[in-house]
């Protein structure tokens, strides 16, 4: 229990900046993660992004601009 106030208190001190590029529609954290702050065609909510895992070992998220 005490592990996730500690990570409750953790990610409460997160930073979000602007991604270069993509501003207004992704934000990137000092943890790097990645989130939407606007609705994109109703399919795609804003909020925090799932990574997805390649082969190489390496996390990515797409991103997606004027469609």
């Amino acid at each position: 229990m005490l592990h996730l106030e500690k990570q409750k208190a953790k990610l409460a001190s997160e930073q979000w900046l602007p991604a270069p590029g993509h501003e207004g529609v992704y934000e990137v954290s000092d943890f790097g993660r990645v989130r939407r702050v606007i609705e994109l065609y109703r399919r795609r909510p804003a909020g925090v992004l799932k990574p997805t895992r390649r082969p190489d070992g390496y996390y990515v998220v797409g991103l997606y601009r004027n469609g």
